[in-house]
């Protein structure tokens, strides 16, 4: 069964949370709950601070678009 997503990537310009604070939701978190939803998605990430030299490198991976199980 394939999802007719194209109204719904025309509307979503992204989601932003932060990633510190007294409690928070990680992006892996976020991720298991999208469940069998999630796994159709081409996700694109950027970082406001480079924290770790490994941003970098998912930066430059997602440029092109990332799935769901390999940005996990």
């Amino acid at each position: 069964m394939a999802r007719d997503t194209a109204g719904a990537e025309a509307a979503m310009k992204g989601i932003t949370f932060p990633a510190y604070g007294e409690h928070y939701v990680t992006l892996a978190e976020l991720l298991v709950r999208l469940g069998s939803f999630g796994l159709d998605l081409t996700w694109r990430v950027e970082f406001d601070e480079i924290v770790d030299p490994r941003c970098v490198e998912m930066e430059r991976r997602a440029d092109a678009g990332m799935d769901t199980l390999t940005l996990l």
